[in-house]
């Protein structure tokens, strides 16, 4: 098991707030020249190209990144925008059981705001050694042209968990520096997974069509167009995700080209599919009658949901895209 994850849905009213409340502190926010995720016009391929020219380069993550943000944080951090009893209020309205909840629209620029502070010593200790500093959420790159030493590595840890961040050591390890540091960003990765859902879910054919509308462009082979994209997209990136790959030659495999109708139709036993044809419409009145769906209370501010599940199942979880938002997917990526 990798341990419990804890997600929180805001209903739609609360949810509203959050959103009046992300804009009003959005324009109060100025991010560091080290930091890249939630940022507009900064990505993931932004973060990795720092390091691009140097030798040694060293990869952190973060244990628990949003959840490691404590209330306490974040009423710290917002009383550089407002007086301390404001500060208060909001650092209870922005987080759910004592820290920063995955869920909630205003989390990912909380999250920058409580690690600005940090931020900045790290890229003064950064000058200091040399070192060129950057980050992306809980994802953390530094490098030197020179050796990192053991002591700055000492340092550097010792200044992160000293500010109540905890690293993540099975994840800390140094890059190779014939890596590849210009690769896929973290939109282009959910597009490519949303593709790779709809192959698998709506089948190959159908997934194509969307796909060759939306890109508007002339292929030598339009029945090829959707594969040979997605194997140009992840292929040159395979060693730095391999679960992308791994899942797009699986999906390859197990769903060659079909249309969804097809594809239901080989999912059903041959038994199963001439007991089908034998039986007999049901009368209306032979119906169950559907249940009542499950309706939020609006003085509910969030619904708790606790996944307790391994790496897989978890990692299945967060890259499954939403049902039916394919086609503003295609608006978003494929102008």
């Amino acid at each position: 098991m990798w341990g419990k994850k804890t997600f929180f849905e805001p209903n739609p009213f609360f949810k509203r707030r959050l959103q009046w409340l992300y804009r009003q502190l959005l324009p109060l926010y100025e991010p560091p020249a080290c930091a890249f995720a939630y940022i507009k016009g900064r990505n993931y391929a932004q973060y990795r190209a720092v390091h691009q020219k140097n030798h040694y380069i060293y990869a952190i993550d973060l244990k628990s990144f949003f959840n490691s943000i404590t209330t306490p944080q974040v009423n710290n951090a917002l009383q550089s925008f407002c007086s301390p009893a404001v500060a208060g209020y909001l650092a209870d309205a922005l987080t759910a059981e004592g820290v920063l909840p995955i869920g909630f629209p205003t989390s990912p620029l909380i999250s920058n705001i409580v690690f600005k502070n940090l931020d900045e010593k790290i890229v003064e200790f950064a000058n200091k050694e040399g070192l060129s500093y950057s980050r992306y959420a809980d994802d953390i790159l530094i490098s030197s042209n020179k050796k990192i030493t053991t002591q700055n590595l000492n340092a550097f840890v010792y200044l992160i968990e000293k500010n109540g961040f905890k690293i993540n050591f099975k994840k800390f390890k140094k890059v190779d520096k014939n890596t590849n540091l210009s690769t896929l960003s973290l939109k282009e990765r959910r597009f490519l997974n949303l593709l790779l859902h709809q192959w698998q879910k709506k089948g190959y054919m159908d997934t194509n069509l969307w796909f060759l509308a939306a890109h508007r462009k002339s292929y030598a082979k339009p029945q090829d167009a959707l594969s040979n994209f997605l194997r140009a997209k992840i292929f040159p990136f395979k060693d730095d995700f391999p679960k992308l790959w791994a899942q797009f030659e699986r999906i390859s495999k197990q769903y060659p080209y079909q249309t969804q109708n097809q594809m239901e139709e080989n999912s059903i036993p041959a038994t199963e599919k001439t007991q089908i044809m034998k039986e007999q419409p049901k009368s209306p009145t032979q119906y169950a009658q559907a249940p009542e769906p499950v309706v939020v209370s609006a003085t509910t501010n969030a619904t708790k949901l606790t996944f307790s599940a391994s790496r897989q199942e978890l990692e299945q979880y967060r890259r499954t895209p939403v049902s039916g938002s394919i086609d503003n997917f295609f608006k978003n990526h494929c102008q």
